[in-house]
C-alpha cells in the first residue's frame, strides 16, 4: 500500500538505513522460500517481484531514496529466482522506468551541474552494469539507441548515426513495385476501367476497383494515382 511505501522510504533514509533494506531483503528471502516450497505459484511471487523491484527503483531514481548504490547492492545480493530470471525482469522494469521517468525533451535543457531525474536514470543503469544485476549486451538489446549511447555502450557516435540511416532505409524507404513493362496485363485492365464511360458521361472506375487492382496484379500505387 501507499503507507507502506512511504514507511519503507522514510527506514531506508532514516539514520538507520539498514531497517528499510533488512524489510525487502526479508520479503526477498521469502519469496525464494514459497518458490522452493510451491514452483507452480511462481507467476504470482513473480508478480510481487516485479513490484517490488519497480517501487524501490523508481523511488531511488526520482530522489526519494538517497543511496541508489544500496538499491542495485541490494537487489544484486538477493535473486529469488536466480540470476536469469531476475536479469529478466530487472530488465523490463528498468525499460518499463526509462519510458515513464526518462524525458528526452529535457536533455538540451539540463545544467550538468544539477541532478535530475535523467542524470539519476542512467547513473541507476550504469551501477547495475557495475553490480552485474543487468548485461550491457541486453541493455543493447532492448533499451533506446539514446540511453545506449548515454552509458556508452556504443564505440562513437558515428556508429550510431550509421545505424539511424540503417533503420531509416529499412523501415522508411518506399519500396518499388512492378513497372509498366512488367505487369501489362494489371495496368490494361486499369486503362480499360477508367475508360468506361456511364450514361452521365463521368467514369464508371471507383475506388474500390482501382484499389483491387492495385492488389491483385501488385501495381505500384502511386504510378496508378
Amino acid at each position: 500500500t501507499m503507507e507502506d511505501r512511504e514507511l519503507l522510504i522514510n527506514e531506508w533514509n532514516s539514520s538507520d538505513g539498514n531497517k528499510g533494506a533488512n524489510r525487502i531483503i526479508n520479503v526477498l528471502k521469502q519469496l525464494n522460500t514459497d518458490y522452493q516450497a510451491n514452483p507452480k505459484n511462481y507467476d504470482n511471487l513473480l508478480r510481487v517481484y516485479r513490484q517490488i523491484l519497480y517501487e524501490i527503483s523508481v523511488a531511488g531514481i526520482t530522489f526519494q531514496i538517497n543511496d541508489l548504490k544500496s538499491i542495485v547492492q541490494l537487489f544484486s545480493t538477493h535473486k529469488p529466482f536466480g540470476d536469469k530470471i531476475c536479469e529478466e525482469v530487472f530488465t523490463d522494469v528498468l525499460w518499463l522506468i526509462g519510458c515513464e521517468q526518462f524525458d528526452k525533451s529535457a536533455l538540451s535543457k539540463s545544467d550538468p551541474q544539477t541532478p535530475n531525474k535523467n542524470q539519476n536514470y542512467i547513473l541507476f543503469c550504469q551501477k547495475s552494469i557495475e553490480e552485474k544485476l543487468i548485461s550491457e549486451e541486453i541493455i543493447k538489446e532492448r533499451f533506446e539507441l539514446d540511453i545506449s549511447d548515454m552509458l556508452k555502450l556504443f564505440p562513437s557516435k558515428q556508429w550510431v548515426q550509421k545505424n539511424v540511416r540503417l533503420n531509416t532505409r529499412i523501415n522508411l524507404t518506399q519500396p518499388k513495385f512492378n513497372l509498366l513493362r512488367e505487369e501489362s496485363e494489371g495496368f490494361s485492365k486499369l486503362i480499360y476501367e477508367i475508360n468506361k464511360i456511364g450514361p452521365d458521361g463521368r467514369t464508371l472506375c471507383t475506388s474500390e476497383i482501382i484499389q483491387s487492382l492495385i492488389g491483385y496484379f501488385n501495381l505500384d500505387p502511386n504510378r496508378v494515382l
